[in-house]
């Protein structure tokens, strides 16, 4: 296809019929192959500013890529998800954290869920911190979950990031665990993305006040529990989801990136929209991809010794990442396109972003 689109936008003119003598294609096959190309060939040339913002921050970002970098300099995150229902959501967040270029992916999850995990893929370092059905009989509750952190805790020192939520489940022992991860020094070391499960814990967990980001990534109804979990908002008896987001992002001393047909994302005293075109499908395992993707990218952040008042422009590239990959994805499968297909063209997509001469 790179060929063919190489032909279609050379400057030297070539017939029709010689074309289709040379690539061996029959009349219908030739025109639809057109029709593909020239939609790839739009989509290359046509990048927008905001695109090109998000390129340039990731090219600013990303690690280089000249043989002097030893295994996980080029990205090291911790995944704190999975149950025995849910094994998807930390596979879908630690392999999109690899795909945009990170190295080593640790996912910390219920033992009872590590067996299907390590099965989608050997590329992930799947760890069991505790046992659901151990926690249930022992004798001992403190000391259960007192182990389960530290098996948290003694690995920690080698992220550059962690994401905490996706599959991880409601449990009330999960809230205690949290904390304790939360209020321990060692955690405050490094940026933390909140999705999914774990944003059911605010405000009930002590944000790190610290230089670290920590950063939120609900849905709109997601959003709506969180807000009302906060102090109130006096004035507004009817926020709109912006300003209960930039009210969130306030209270809770944290960034909020509101997923939606257009994100929105605050540090409460600013704001930016990402309004790249995504895909007009939504499945599921797309939020969980987003926040693997914001990880990946706050860890590398975190490596530059970057400045916080950067953060807001890096979450709205991650955004920008992930959607023109479902973009993609949406032009090639349709209604066809599941999460896993999106994963496969998180790689093409940053490409498009951070090179000028992209080659889809």
């Amino acid at each position: 296809c790179y060929s063919f689109c190489t032909l279609l936008t050379s400057k030297k003119s070539i017939s029709r019929n010689r074309l289709m003598s040379v690539l061996g294609l029959r009349e219908k096959v030739f025109r639809q192959l057109c029709t593909e190309c020239k939609n790839v060939i739009r989509t290359c040339s046509s990048k927008t500013a905001e695109e090109q913002t998000a390129g340039r921050t990731m090219n600013d970002l990303a690690p280089p890529l000249d043989f002097t970098q030893h295994k996980g300099q080029g990205g090291r995150i911790g995944i704190i998800g999975g149950s025995e229902l849910y094994t998807g959501a930390p596979y879908y967040a630690a392999m999109s954290s690899m795909k945009v270029g990170g190295e080593l992916a640790y996912i910390f999850a219920v033992s009872e869920a590590c067996s299907p995990i390590k099965a989608y893929s050997p590329d992930l370092i799947v760890i069991p911190w505790y046992s659901a059905t151990g926690l249930l009989h022992t004798t001992n509750v403190t000391g259960y979950r007192y182990n389960a952190v530290q098996q948290f805790l003694s690995r920690c020192s080698v992220l550059h990031c962690c994401l905490a939520g996706p599959g991880l489940g409601t449990e009330p022992h999960l809230l205690q665990m949290l904390q304790e991860i939360f209020n321990d020094p060692k955690s405050k070391a490094f940026p933390w993305v909140l999705d999914a499960d774990a944003l059911r814990f605010l405000p009930k967990l002590t944000l790190m006040k610290t230089d670290r980001a920590v950063v939120l990534t609900p849905n709109v109804r997601e959003l709506q529990i969180v807000f009302e979990m906060c102090p109130p908002l006096e004035g507004n008896p009817n926020p709109t989801n912006e300003v209960m987001a930039d009210h969130i992002a306030t209270s809770l001393n944290c960034f909020v990136v509101l997923k939606g047909k257009e994100d929105y994302i605050t540090s409460g005293a600013t704001n930016l929209t990402c309004t790249v075109p995504g895909s007009p499908k939504r499945v599921g395992g797309l939020g969980d991809i987003l926040s693997g993707t914001l990880a990946i990218l706050l860890g590398w952040h975190r490596v530059k010794e970057g400045r916080k008042s950067d953060v807001l422009q890096i979450l709205c590239s991650g955004c920008a990442l992930v959607r023109v990959a479902s973009r993609l994805t949406f032009e090639q499968h349709s209604r066809a396109m599941t999460a896993a297909d999106v994963l496969q063209n998180i790689g093409p997509a940053f490409e498009y972003l951070t090179n000028d001469n992209c080659k889809l």
